[in-house]
């Protein structure tokens, strides 16, 4: 091809950018006649859509299937705090960005053949161009670099005129998420490679004339046009004629296709590293490739997933925290407070199915709700299943939503916030075995217009694989229908898993396993009941009685409080919503495995079966045991607390040093602070002649607090506390509070001025303002010894000697230890008739490993005598 002019000035008078976000093109909305073509296939039978592995995928049926909500999110993901230009000419006002990545792909257009200039035939149709401007992000959603792309307006292009063929497999998120659990289980190789100009390898099969890019003419043939030569992105065919290459490509080498990208990345899976360089070195033999590996050579970024695997643990983890921090700072909420659930809870929530007016409409108009809710799906899709009716029962707003929809998507993401780094993660060490395990659940007639919700869940390496929520198509008239609609929509996704295992060979013991907790339904499933309750419902929901007669599926009774896909059909409270989360694997609870944290374990038990167990445990345990769990404090919930704080002011400044010397000093929050504000006196509380300093003979210092009156020493004891690292310093904090308070010698050591009077921090005071600083962080409230008790378990994580921790925290009994030892005694029936349990349970006994040193500040740890005794002043 002739060479080109390889730049373009910018023109005089280019109109600027616009600062509103940028709205779908044409091409994004006509990128949804693939999907229109293969469902109408679909309907007619035709074969392509049952032998092609793609067009049996289970579909994702959440609010991107309108297609104006899925432009606009799109729309949303694709911009950047640099908002993104849209033409050729607002990308030359910033040649410092985007000259490069122009060159750089009219290069490849070149070294590719991809067109002849020619001149257009007559009658010959003519299709336009556009160029694409995108960032490229890392695993962590910082930008690395910029990408111009020039994509044919391929809508404009006629069946049977310029393409024959366009239906191309696409990647699914079930697929991808599907390989990383076998991937976990059978510990196989992760690789993926992303096939440089994958378009331009195959030709195209039609003949197809583009006009020529603008300012980049060949010189005398400014009026010509371009006759392509290979399928560019855009044109109709060029998905499907690439996947046909890629797929004959993988045959000849010996894999089995699993599923493919969008267009140019593949993942895929290898017994072995030797496979994979064989795999590797065929591959790049036939085209040009980048490996897109990380230092152990497995991907780490997955369509915007971060992936993280431990080899020697078993496990694989995908999360989006990056992703998730762009959309809080492009909604302006980076710096906003947590929740504890997706959704408002209450008449806050009820409010949300009420009629909207003109009025309240007209508030919220210029709100982005559409973009944001569209990127938020991608999470919900992605890794997020938490959120997943939060997004379902929003995006049934999106066409005309409501301020009070606006600030319920406010609150989603003040969840998110607190929840950033949620993920899901796979266990390859579990004993499931590969049999997907699935749950269903719907929630009867709940919205305006009568429609249930239907939720299921599919579990793979003890993690979710599959899921989804939708609004049922048509409404039930009983509890028992819209249960049993629900489970043929989980039949049909069990069935796929199945298929997809197969083909890989995978070995599967018996029919797939689903649970429900309706009764009614599941009878349904497995016997013809003709009465008034079940004989008028539609012929195509009886699928699952079908598979379970041939035996492909199995239905059992789950209790409703064991039913995971309960997360997928209702907003529930927080605790439940919280256990929930836990047993699926997105996040893990603190308390539920504090005594792992201890001994440096996994956490290898079941989660159902544990369930099980800790709710016949409560049924024994006395009535003091009852009380329902809570996270320790612990040094990073000291550090979201700080966050919410604002350390000049006197109270902010006195509760935070109180707070850090509660949690190293590990006392009682009634030695550090008074009852009343009348209470106080010098002889039986703290004052700031109290404190003293010490230095040891190693020169560390240890600040030292002596309390006149303790519950467990009358005569005074003395508390000690060493400088530590990080935010929650507590030395800092003190000098901070004396600094900004300066108490007399006299005066409660965290005496401090409110509403311009001197006063005592009192208790009831100390434990309001933590709430609310816990409460805006996401975390709980502060309750009995929560300090004390996370200050004790600090320790002993760092490996201190159960008899110093007792010392120091003038334990006067081995009570401290029911905290870590007294569920073993309630536990034990259990445990001896379950021999599977007993064994996780006893290797949680072995000696603890070694770590990292804590400063102390306790006498006995200090190597020689102390000296050099200082007043802090």
């Amino acid at each position: 091809m002739p060479p080109r002019s390889s730049t373009l000035p910018p023109p005089p008078g280019a109109p600027r950018r616009s600062a509103h976000l940028a709205k779908p093109s044409e091409a994004i909305k006509a990128s949804h006649e693939y999907e229109t073509r293969e469902a109408n296939a679909r309907a007619m039978g035709e074969e392509w859509t049952a032998n092609a592995l793609i067009a049996n995928l289970a579909s994702y049926d959440g609010p991107l299937a309108d297609l104006e909500f899925a432009a606009d999110a799109l729309a949303f993901m694709a911009n950047s705090p640099i908002i993104l230009p849209k033409t050729l000419e607002e990308a030359m006002e910033r040649p410092d960005l985007w000259q490069e990545p122009i060159e750089r792909e009219l290069k490849k257009m070149r070294e590719y053949n991809v067109w002849d200039v020619v001149p257009l035939p007559k009658d010959a149709e003519l299709m336009d161009y556009r160029w694409v401007f995108t960032e490229k992000f890392d695993s962590d959603g910082k930008v690395t670099g910029h990408k111009a792309r020039l994509v044919g307006k391929g809508y404009s292009q006629r069946f049977g005129v310029n393409f024959l063929w366009m239906s191309a497999s696409v990647v699914r998120l079930e697929s991808v998420r599907t390989a990383l659990a076998l991937a976990a289980i059978l510990d196989l190789e992760i690789w993926q490679i992303d096939f440089k100009s994958a378009f331009l390898n195959v030709p195209v099969d039609s003949d197809i004339y583009m006009r020529q890019p603008k300012g980049f003419e060949e010189m005398g043939k400014e009026d010509w046009v371009c006759r392509l030569n290979k399928a560019i992105y855009g044109t109709k065919q060029g998905g499907n004629n690439w996947w046909l290459k890629l797929d004959r490509t993988y045959q000849r080498i010996g894999y089995t296709r699993l599923f493919a990208d969008y267009c140019n990345d593949t993942l895929s899976l290898s017994s072995s590293p030797e496979e994979t360089l064989r795999a590797k070195g065929e591959l790049s033999a036939a085209y040009r490739m980048k490996d897109m590996g990380g230092p152990n050579g497995e991907p780490q970024f997955i369509l915007g997933i971060k992936v993280e695997r431990d080899r020697n643990r078993k496990t694989i983890r995908i999360s989006q925290r990056g992703f998730l921090l762009r959309i809080l700072e492009r909604a302006g909420m980076a710096d906003c407070s947590a929740e504890a659930t997706p959704l408002p809870a209450g008449g806050a929530y009820r409010r949300l199915f009420e009629p909207v007016d003109d009025s309240e409409r007209e508030m919220s108009k210029n709100e982005p709700f559409r973009e944001i809710l569209g990127a938020v799906n991608y999470l919900a899709v992605a890794t997020r299943l938490d959120i997943s009716y939060a997004v379902q029962v929003l995006g049934s707003f999106s066409n005309a939503p409501g301020l009070r929809h606006w600030k319920a998507l406010k609150h989603l993401l003040r969840y998110l916030k607190g929840t950033a780094d949620y993920g899901i993660t796979y266990d390859g060490s579990r004993s499931d075995g590969l049999r997907p395990l699935g749950y269903f659940d719907a929630n009867y007639a709940v919205e305006q217009n009568r429609r249930s919700s239907t939720g299921w869940v599919f579990l793979l390496a003890g993690a979710p694989i599959a899921w989804s929520s939708k609004k049922q198509q048509s409404v039930a008239i009983s509890t028992t229908e819209a249960e049993y609609m629900a489970a043929a929509a989980a039949a049909q996704t069990a069935i796929w898993l199945r298929m997809l295992l197969r083909e890989l060979d995978v070995p599967i013991a018996g029919p797939g396993l689903l649970l429900g907790d309706n009764t009614s339904a599941n009878i349904l499933t497995r016997e013809y009941v003709n009465h008034s309750r079940a004989k008028h419902i539609d012929v195509r929901y009886h699928f699952v009685r079908e598979r379970v007669e041939a035996g492909e599926l199995e239905v059992e009774h789950v209790a409703s409080a064991d039913n995971l896909a309960d997360l997928l059909t209702k907003g529930i409270p927080r605790d439940h919503h919280r256990e929930l989360v836990d047993r699926l694997r997105i996040s893990i609870s603190l308390h539920r495995r504090a005594w792992h944290l201890l001994h440096g374990l996994s956490w290898l038990v079941n989660a159902d079966s544990t369930a099980i167990l800790m709710r016949s445990a409560a049924a024994l345990a006395p009535p003091s045991s009852k009380c329902k769990p809570r996270n320790p404090y612990t040094t990073d919930f000291l550090v979201n607390i700080r966050q919410h704080l604002n350390l000049s002011l006197p109270l902010d400044a006195a509760v935070w040093a109180c707070a850090t010397s509660l949690f190293y000093g590990v006392a009682r929050m009634g030695e550090l602070t008074t009852s009343n504000l009348s209470s106080f006196l010098p002889s039986t509380h703290v004052t700031r002649a109290h404190v003293s300093s010490k230095v040891d003979r190693n020169n560390a210092v240890i600040t030292v607090i002596f309390i006149p009156t303790m519950k467990a020493a009358p005569q005074g004891k003395d508390i000690f506390w060493a400088k530590q690292d990080g935010e929650s310093n507590s030395e800092s904090a003190l000098l901070n509070h004396l600094e900004v308070n300066n108490p007399a010698p006299d005066e409660h050591l965290f005496a401090h001025t409110l509403r311009g009077t001197r006063r005592p921090l009192t208790r009831s005071n100390f434990i309001k303002r933590i709430n609310e600083a816990a409460r805006a962080g996401g975390q709980d409230a502060l309750q009995c010894h929560g300090f004390r008790i996370g200050g004790t378990l600090e320790y002993l994580l760092r490996n201190v000697p159960f008899d110093v921790v007792k010392s120091k925290g003038h334990w006067a009994s081995d009570a401290f230890t029911l905290y870590l030892r007294r569920h073993a005694e309630i536990m034990a029936p259990w445990m001896q008739a379950n021999p599977e349990l007993h064994r996780a349970f006893i290797s949680c006994n072995r000696c603890v490993k070694a770590s990292p040193p804590i400063h102390l500040g306790y006498r006995g740890l200090l190597t020689g005598p102390l000296s050099h005794s200082t007043r802090i002043r």
